[in-house]
């Protein structure tokens, strides 16, 4: 008896909505538009920025990341090195991994190297009207190729890039960057 009401309830209930348990053939000739998904007006945007720039994010988050430079005496090993500073301009602390870094070389994904003196972020929280620095290191041959995207829980905060040189429209050469001489440091 349960099984018969239920039955019954099922086949009410597509009729009522249009349905029935036949199959329909001109229903599968029916075609639906295609759909184009776009990002909303509104979606965050990464905007590009040279390298030494300083970029900020929705939260009050600053990035600046050095030009990219070979860590190793042999560049046919294909490390390369950038100096991050994270700085806060906000009154209260945030998470200093809060910012999470990916990087291309040569528009493809370049993979995180870590480099023997490469100590990661050295603290927990970035404090307020504070700076704290640190080195990352990708695998990539060629310096000038290399593009760094800062983002956080909010969206991209920036990727940085090498931009062409006023003059000739050439990229500028790296310089040596985040060895571990004290004036490679200097803010």
């Amino acid at each position: 008896m349960k099984t018969t009401l239920a039955t019954a309830a099922a086949v009410l209930t597509l009729a009522l909505a249009g349905c029935s348990t036949e199959s329909h053939a001109e229903s599968a000739e029916t075609r639906l538009p295609d759909v184009v998904m776009t990002a909303p007006d509104d979606a965050p945007q990464t905007q590009v920025v040279a390298y030494d720039e300083t970029a900020t994010g929705a939260a009050g988050q600053t990035v600046r990341v050095r030009e990219p430079a070979f860590i190793d005496s042999d560049p046919a090993a294909g490390h390369v090195r950038v100096q991050v500073v994270l700085g806060n301009t906000t009154g209260d602390p945030y998470g200093a991994r809060d910012v999470s870094f990916a990087a291309t070389c040569h528009g493809k994904t370049a993979a995180e190297y870590v480099a023997p003196d490469d100590a990661g972020v050295p603290v927990r929280y970035v404090m307020p009207s504070k700076r704290v620095r640190f080195r990352l290191s990708f695998q990539c041959d060629d310096p000038a190729a290399l593009a760094v995207t800062a983002s956080t829980a909010a969206g991209p905060v920036a990727t940085f890039a090498p931009q062409p040189s006023s003059s000739s429209g050439a990229v500028a050469s790296p310089r040596s960057c985040c060895g571990n001489d004290a004036r490679s440091w200097a803010a």
